[in-house]
This record gives C-alpha cells, sequence and structure tokens, in this order.
C-alpha cells in the first residue's frame, strides 16, 4: 500500500562506517505536518518504524546556536539533537 508522503530523507553513502548522517525534506504541502523547532526520533518495533516527537530542541531563535545560524554551524552543534529537557539534565550532571 502507498500511502501519500510526508517526508523524504536518504542516509550519506560514502565509506565511514561511523557516519550515519541523514539528510531530509518535508514535503511542500505537508510542510507543517513537523511542528517547527521540535526534536523527532525513528523508532523501529517489531519492523515497524515510528516517528516519535520528542519535545522542543534546545536550539533556539535567539543566541548560539540558532535557528538563525547557518546551516553548517547548526549541524556543528553538539547538541544539536537534544530537546530542552535533555540538555538541562545533561547539564546537571
Amino acid at each position: 500500500m502507498d500511502f501519500p508522503a510526508v517526508a523524504r530523507f536518504v542516509r550519506r553513502d560514502n565509506d565511514d562506517e561511523t557516519d550515519g548522517l541523514l539528510l531530509g525534506v518535508t514535503m511542500k504541502s505537508r510542510k507543517d505536518f513537523f511542528k517547527k523547532g521540535h526534536v523527532y526520533e525513528i523508532q523501529e518495533y517489531d519492523g515497524e518504524v515510528f516517528i516519535v516527537d520528542k519535545g522542543i530542541s534546545s536550539i533556539s531563535k535567539e543566541g548560539w546556536p540558532s535557528w538563525q545560524s547557518t546551516p553548517d554551524t547548526i549541524l556543528s552543534c553538539s547538541t544539536l539533537f537534544l530537546t530542552k529537557e535533555e540538555l538541562q539534565k545533561v547539564n546537571q550532571r
């Protein structure tokens, strides 16, 4: 069965076995499907894949880095994939 696409992503193909970079885009007609500034996680259970909203991203509209930063700056941020809540827990350690 083929359902309407929400987004597509690709895993980079290179010789670095430690590289798991995924690049993706939301389809223009479904651009509001994912919440802006949220972290999503792909989970697998019993062969089925699920996309779970984990919460608000630790990256904000202001400060450093922010969503106003260049893509290279954002991608270089070590907390890019953490939610605000997860980052608070890390900083409390």
